[in-house]
């Protein structure tokens, strides 16, 4: 009995560390005057919301409620990657000083026929680059999954996650070739 006690706390205490997760993409201190980073600052919003304009199907915008999120994570993700620092908020004004991102989906679309057929899931995002209020650049992009092997399996929300996360990726290349920053 006692050996059994001893090897479930080891278990336990092994497995502790297990599934924690460490969020590197937080990086909003403000830089010193000699980092080489300042100019490649950028704030943009914690969640991507969906355009006033979106026609987005009601299904989408109740069941699918982290798509937003996932957006803004992945895009974080890609521009930390590439050397930006990144200022997260809950609001954003593009006429703030400094770079601001502010980025809207603005289309979401998910059929699906039923049975073994998987039709494509497709979201389209909107990014605008402002500096000092001023309009720099702007980014539209679409992308459409079935959902990968196996994808007419696959509830349609985790298919347009996928999709946020090829968008997401898609801003961070834009403003890495771009070089607008």
């Amino acid at each position: 009995m006692k050996n059994l006690a001893m090897i479930m706390t080891v278990v336990c205490l092994s497995l502790s560390g297990c599934g924690s997760t460490t969020d590197n993409s937080v990086q909003s201190a403000v830089p010193s005057s000699n980092d080489a980073s300042v100019g490649k600052q950028i704030t943009m919003l914690n969640i991507t919301p969906y355009s006033p304009n979106s026609n987005i199907p009601a299904h989408i915008v109740s069941r699918c409620s982290s798509l937003g999120t996932q957006v803004s994570h992945y895009t974080r993700q890609s521009l930390i990657a590439s050397g930006y620092r990144i200022n997260r908020i809950d609001s954003v004004d593009a006429m703030s000083r400094g770079k601001n991102l502010l980025i809207e989906i603005t289309d979401a679309q998910a059929e699906n026929a039923g049975g073994l057929v998987a039709f494509g899931k497709s979201m389209t995002i909107e990014a605008k680059l402002y500096e000092n209020g001023e309009l720099i650049d702007t980014y539209k992009g679409t992308r459409k999954s079935n959902g990968g092997m196996f994808g007419n399996f696959k509830g349609y929300c985790s298919v347009l996650e996928r999709n946020a996360k090829a968008l997401g990726n898609d801003v961070g290349n834009w403003l890495q070739k771009k070089k607008v920053i």
